[in-house]
C-alpha cells in the first residue's frame, strides 16, 4: 500500500509540473502509444536492473531517431509505414537475442566464462564453475 501511495504521489507531482510547463491540459499526450512506448523502453532496457529503464529509454529513443533520419536517406521513395515496420522488426530482434533486456544481456555476456583449454597431458579439464543461463 505504501508503494502504491508513493507512486501515486510521484505521478501527481509529475502531472502538476507537466501542467505548469505546458499551461494547457489535454489527454492527447497520454494516448495508448505513449504508454506502449514507455513499456517498450522498460522491457528493452531490462526489468531486473535499476539501470534498465534509463538505458532502455536512451536506446529506444536513439533507435527511433536513427531510423527516422536514415531510412529516407537510404530509401528515398519509402513511406513512413516502412520506418514503423523496420522499427518493429529491430525491437523483435532485440527481444529475441536479449529476452531479459539489454543491460542484463550485457552483464551476462561479460560474465560468460571462456571456453576451457585442455589440460596438459591430453585430457580435458572440467571448468571450475558452471555458467548459468
Amino acid at each position: 500500500m505504501q508503494v502504491f501511495v508513493a507512486s501515486a504521489a510521484y505521478a501527481a507531482l509529475a502531472g502538476a509540473v507537466y501542467a505548469h510547463y505546458i499551461r494547457f491540459i489535454s489527454p492527447s499526450p497520454f494516448a495508448l502509444y505513449a504508454s506502449l512506448f514507455f513499456l517498450i523502453m522498460a522491457v528493452v532496457g531490462g526489468l531486473t536492473n535499476i539501470w534498465g529503464g534509463l538505458f532502455g529509454a536512451a536506446a529506444v529513443t536513439a533507435l527511433d531517431q536513427v531510423i527516422r533520419a536514415q531510412v529516407p536517406r537510404v530509401f528515398p521513395r519509402v513511406g513512413g509505414e516502412y520506418q514503423t515496420a523496420l522499427y518493429g522488426v529491430l525491437l523483435v530482434v532485440i527481444m529475441i537475442f536479449f529476452p531479459r533486456g539489454l543491460v542484463r544481456g550485457a552483464i551476462d555476456l561479460r560474465r560468460a566464462p571462456a571456453h576451457p583449454l585442455p589440460a596438459p597431458g591430453g585430457t580435458d579439464a572440467e571448468p571450475a564453475e558452471e555458467w548459468r543461463a
